[in-house]
């Protein structure tokens, strides 16, 4: 596991970027590589996956440190640290996702027809993920595509910051027993806790008598309602969990607007009507029509559960 007490926002700030360096470095080194087994006619599935996989495996995990920890470990500086790093990332993403180099690669390999049927599927998925990513675009479309990512990433940190802020700032301070009737014993006293830190107050932990808080935290939302029997403070609760970042400083209503015409606009870019085809497009559904479908048959029962 990480050592993740070392990855300050300091140190990700300094040392990130080298890795971004680095991996650069080692990308134009494979194109190189591949070049030369296509010219040779010498492709095959270690020399081609491996170092693919290598290279990804580097950012997947390096990066997924620091987008791990500003999820859980949130703070002004990281979110900024994290802010400033991302189009690096989103930009490294691109270029690996439209390297004619590994495409061709990647198709030559799928064509000699000598693999297996786990290994074809796994290339069948890496092209079509290229092809996603804007492979088969020309020089203008590709330079729009890669806008919007870019675009995108910057509104989807956005709009998480605004959920997370949002989440922190709804609170309810609990003083009554009946209010927390049904509650387990461990949930009790996660929330007195969290009342005491709250409220500054000095003094032993009391889980029994209160006070207690109420939060959006998803330990004490799920607890809650799984085991309290107050159905109005439930109703509540649900209410503004599912209202978060809805309106005031963290709303997310222009957020979500832009999110949706941008990435209208990239599936069209890539061939397809709207961005449901291009997410089902390889997804078992297949079409929007077989979603629809289903959630029609959920959707019916459900209503009649809840009457």
């Amino acid at each position: 596991l990480p050592e993740f007490d070392q990855f300050t926002p300091q140190k990700i700030e300094k040392e990130f970027p080298l890795i971004i360096k680095k991996l650069n470095s080692d990308f134009d080194n494979i194109e190189i590589e591949f070049s030369d087994l296509i010219k040779n006619e010498k492709l095959d599935w270690d020399n081609v996956m491996k170092p693919l996989n290598r290279i990804n495996e580097e950012l997947r995990w390096s990066w997924g440190v620091i987008s791990h920890l500003n999820s859980v470990k949130n703070s002004e500086e990281l979110r900024n640290v994290y802010a400033k790093l991302l189009p690096h990332v989103i930009n490294l993403g691109n270029k690996f996702g439209q390297s004619k180099t590994i495409y061709k690669a990647l198709k030559t390999l799928r064509g000699q027809n000598n693999l297996d049927m786990t290994k074809n599927r796994i290339l069948d998925k890496e092209i079509i993920d290229m092809e996603h990513s804007g492979i088969s675009l020309n020089e203008s479309d590709q330079e729009a595509y890669n806008t919007i990512s870019e675009r995108l990433g910057e509104l989807s940190t956005k709009f998480s910051n605004n959920v997370l802020d949002a989440t922190n700032k709804w609170h309810l301070i609990l003083d009554n027993k009946s209010q927390i009737k049904g509650l387990p014993d461990r949930v009790l006293e996660l929330m007195a806790l969290s009342a005491q830190k709250h409220l500054k107050n000095e003094g032993e932990v009391d889980s029994q008598s209160g006070p207690w808080k109420l939060s959006l935290d998803i330990p004490t939302y799920t607890a809650f309602m799984s085991y309290a029997e107050d159905s109005l403070l439930r109703e509540k609760l649900y209410k503004a969990f599912v209202s978060r970042a809805s309106d005031g400083d963290e709303n997310n209503s222009q957020i979500i607007e832009e999110i949706l015409t941008l990435r209208t606009k990239q599936a069209k870019l890539l061939g397809y009507d709207s961005w449901a085809d291009l997410s089902l497009s390889t997804k078992m559904a297949g079409k929007i029509e077989s979603v629809e479908k289903l959630l029609e048959e959920l959707r019916e029962p459900s209503f009649k559960a809840a009457e």
